[in-house]
């Protein structure tokens, strides 16, 4: 199991524009592989800057050698912030689940 965090914090000063901006950025990691076969994976992040936080979310699994199974959802979301198309924190910019199958052969 391996769980790992970022935090970003930077503040821009453009003096001959008279402006400011502080940006932050925060990022959570999280893998669990159960065995060789099984496996999840997970990706939140926060950004100031843009004022959405991304959801990412993966499991694996390997039934024999080369063979691979993922099924995957993906969500971005707008953060309280975020102002564009009267959209709230709780309606979803894009959203996507994908089922994909890997299967390896020799020629």
């Amino acid at each position: 199991m391996q769980l790992s965090a970022y935090y970003n914090f930077s503040h821009v000063v453009f003096a001959n524009r008279n402006q400011e901006m502080n940006a932050h950025v925060g990022r959570l990691k999280f893998l669990y592989m159960y065995n060789t076969k099984l496996s999840f994976s997970s990706f939140l992040q926060y950004n100031s800057v843009n004022n959405v936080t991304v959801a990412n979310f993966c499991l694996r699994y390997n039934p024999k050698e080369g063979n691979d199974l993922y099924v995957v959802y993906n969500e971005i979301r707008p953060t309280s912030d975020y102002v564009d198309n009267g959209l709230d924190e709780h309606q979803f910019l894009n959203r996507i689940f994908q089922v994909k199958y890997v299967y390896t052969f020799q020629l």
